[in-house]
């Protein structure tokens, strides 16, 4: 097999019994979306629907089919932003959803006859999601992008084509997809948390980041997924009240996208939830600075070093239940591959995978979005060149990886 293919380790049998599941599982994803639009205000729709997506991601996580189980997470995540934001469901992101889960359907069925999976399939699903997940402003039009993305149209832009190029040129062998633990079929029912949480009517000065384990210390009895799901709704919002101090892009909106696809390309290398958690909250830290030092923050960050600012994230996360990983990725991601980042100095071996993925996301953001002046498309090139240049700093690896991810995200005009 080439570069060019996934390969599903995982019976045959099991995967033609998920690829027919699969298309009775639209069907009912299609009625509930029905039902929501025909009723916006009703929050028992949404859990339905939020119910039926995760029902289907942990069928697919124990099938292995993990080229459709990060897209499933994803579309799962976008309803539950939509829920908590009060975005109504509408017609047109119908129209994407039932085009998204009819190409993941193929991809299943492909997977079931041919036990391999084409990279452009995920390429495509990928490059579907990212207006949609990332949307700034009008989420109407960001679907519709989405949707034109779906029908096989793009914003490519060549010169930028061109520049990746000089990056992106890996010769890698089969991707082989090892999902991490498979999920259980839980049916995540969010009101029975998010009326706790802080969302993006309350300001900033209303979430004191210093009780923030107290937000969450629930003594209720919760399965593993409503865990997970209940603090992931936290982490979220603690990630838009950081973002809406930001007088530029979202860092959380440029970052988890890019850094989910490199895990998706690396084996399953960290958990989905815990790398995303990781994204939301690293840098929390910047909610207890004053607005001027904020701001001057913002233009330090390119060449700064505050060591302290891993500590607040890591420990909330530490004296939270099933968040271990995630608040290791949190304390190492200014470490660097030489020994010479912080707060510990770690070397290549001792740096988890998350905090290496998470370390060139972020590093790339502060170089192409937050450099003083608007970003541009040579900002984002010269962010490539120093992503790429710092062998001594980044994983070659998950560099080759980030290097394809921001390849796709050129197909819609999204770098």
């Amino acid at each position: 097999m080439g570069s060019n293919v996934f390969s599903i380790d995982e019976d045959r049998d099991v995967l033609i019994d998920f690829s027919e599941e699969f298309v009775i599982r639209i069907e009912d994803i299609d009625a509930a979306m029905v039902q929501l639009i025909d009723h916006p205000s009703d929050d028992a729709h949404f859990n339905e629907l939020l119910g039926l997506l995760n029902t289907v991601s942990g069928k697919a996580s124990s099938c292995n089919l993990a080229p459709i189980v990060e897209p499933l997470k994803t579309l799962e995540m976008l309803v539950d932003r939509l829920w908590v934001r009060k975005i109504p469901f509408t017609e047109v992101l119908r129209m994407f959803t039932e085009k998204l889960l009819g190409l993941l359907q193929y991809i299943a069925q492909e997977a079931a006859e041919q036990g391999e999976v084409s990279f452009s399939l995920f390429v495509d699903v990928q490059s579907a999601l990212q207006p949609v997940v990332n949307f700034q402003g009008d989420f109407e039009s960001a679907v519709a992008k989405g949707l034109q993305l779906l029908e096989g149209q793009s914003d490519n832009d060549p010169e930028m084509s061109d520049a990746i190029d000089l990056f992106d040129d890996d010769d890698s062998d089969d991707v082989l997809f090892t999902p991490s633990e498979p999920v259980d079929d839980v049916l995540f029912t969010p009101s029975e948390s998010v009326d706790d949480v802080p969302v993006d009517d309350a300001p900033v000065s209303d979430v004191p980041v210093s009780d923030v384990p107290a937000v969450i210390a629930d003594k209720r009895a919760l399965s593993h997924m409503d865990i997970i799901q209940r603090d992931l709704t936290l982490f979220r919002a603690l990630g838009r009240l950081l973002n809406d101090r930001r007088a530029r892009l979202s860092r959380t909106e440029v970052v988890l996208p890019i850094a989910l696809g490199m895990n998706a390309l690396g084996m399953q290398a960290v958990d989905f939830f815990q790398l995303e958690a990781a994204v939301h909250v690293h840098d929390i830290a910047m909610l207890r600075l004053s607005d001027e030092a904020f701001q001057r923050a913002q233009v330090d960050d390119c060449s700064g070093r505050d060591e302290e600012h891993p500590l607040l994230a890591f420990e909330m996360l530490q004296q939270m239940t099933l968040w271990e990983e995630a608040a290791e990725i949190v304390y190492q991601h200014q470490e660097r591959l030489d020994g010479s980042g912080y707060p510990q100095g770690l070397k290549a071996a001792d740096i988890c995978e998350g905090a290496k993925i998470l370390g060139i996301c972020d590093t790339y953001f502060v170089f192409a979005h937050e450099k003083p002046g608007k970003k541009t498309k040579q900002s984002v090139i010269n962010a490539l060149s120093e992503i790429n240049s710092r062998e001594q700093h980044f994983d070659h690896e998950w560099v080759v990886r980030f290097n394809k991810i921001v390849r796709i995200q050129n197909t819609i005009g999204a770098t």
